[in-house]
């Protein structure tokens, strides 16, 4: 019986210790459900803040969208000051309104137009992007539509000596080159009546003073970057004359690098497409295709174009050996003038 008792007793106390242990368990999951709960609330506030931070934003957008509509849908210049009146136009002050409702003065919602708002605040940077416009209006413009006409690469020469000559004025004195009264090819001086920008450009304001010593320093740039690139072509140099037996020679001879910057591109291509091939081998394969000498080829009779490619396998060992030999003499060329270099003496 007292042995009955004890087992018993050990039982009831087993159990109790279960029930102890399942109690103490609940609790540390209701802590941890807790805890949880806790940090999903957290999420969830971070969560609505946001939504509510890209709500606003949408808004923003939404309204320089519906704006940015309705100036293109009414095609007209904006107008922002009127000069017959001297005041500011109804326009000028609805931008002004618009861009405070979108945040660029007070608010700084839209950040991107805030940084704009505050660039074109700055005299200096309006003063250099003045002057950068231009000079792509008086130099850089009429330089390219020069360079893409198909004329003879000599007849540029007078071009760059104009170039050069206006470089060396202005450099000193830019007074005149803002208001569009000096310029390097007078014979654009015609398209200042029919270009909105061109004109604008060349219209007075409290920039000038800051432009012209932005213009000033960037031609004096200009001018020793010219005398430097462009030496053979100025006065003095060995193409200025523009030699006769030159001339023939360079008929076909391109103004611009679009077509070296081309073949660099898909030698670069070739390269990591295949770089087990040697540079002979892409050489080949550019100027077999950039020459068509497969339509060439095609246009022969059977008998020469089997003899010319007959007759071009007998060659490859020579031309290998011909571009081993030019590329040896191209790097005893360089190591040469790395040595010049080192003495000082180039």
């Amino acid at each position: 019986m007292k042995r009955q008792i004890e087992r018993m007793e050990r039982e009831l106390k087993e159990k109790e210790n279960v029930i102890q242990f399942m109690n103490n368990e609940q609790k540390i999951k209701d802590t941890d459900f807790s805890k949880s709960m806790h940090v999903a609330k957290e999420k969830l506030e971070k969560l609505e803040e946001s939504v509510n931070t890209l709500k606003a934003k949408n808004k923003d957008l939404e309204e320089e969208n519906d704006y940015v509509r309705n100036l293109i849908q009414d095609n007209n210049l904006l107008e922002l000051y009127d000069e017959t009146s001297n005041q500011f136009t109804r326009r000028s002050r609805s931008v002004e309104v618009w861009m405070r409702k979108i945040g660029c003065i007070n608010r700084c919602t839209n950040r991107l137009l805030s940084s704009v708002y505050q660039d074109i605040c700055n005299p200096l940077l309006v003063a250099g992007s003045r002057a950068l416009g231009i000079i792509s209006k008086i130099i850089t413009g009429p330089l390219w539509r020069n360079i893409e006409c198909k004329t003879h690469i000599l007849d540029i020469n007078d071009t760059l000596t104009a170039l050069r000559s206006f470089l060396a004025e202005a450099k000193d004195d830019c007074s005149e080159v803002v208001t569009g009264k000096h310029l390097p090819f007078p014979e654009e001086s015609c398209k200042i009546e029919n270009d909105i920008v061109m004109a604008e450009l060349f219209k007075p304001d409290e920039t000038d003073v800051m432009t012209i010593q932005v213009l000033q320093a960037l031609f004096s740039c200009m001018l020793n970057l010219l005398d430097r690139q462009a030496a053979d072509h100025l006065p003095g140099g060995k193409y200025f004359s523009k030699p006769t037996d030159i001339s023939a020679e360079s008929k076909s001879v391109l103004k611009h690098n679009k077509l070296p910057e081309f073949f660099f591109g898909q030698l670069d291509f070739l390269l990591r497409y295949r770089p087990n091939a040697s540079l002979l081998c892409n050489e080949a394969y550019l100027l077999y295709s950039h020459n068509k000498t497969d339509e060439w080829l095609q246009s022969l009779d059977d008998v020469t174009r089997i003899q010319l490619i007959n007759d071009s396998r007998k060659e490859g060992k020579n031309i290998r050996l011909k571009f081993k030999e030019s590329l040896k003499t191209i790097e005893e060329k360089r190591v040469e003038t790395l040595k010049l270099k080192e003495k000082g003496n180039l």
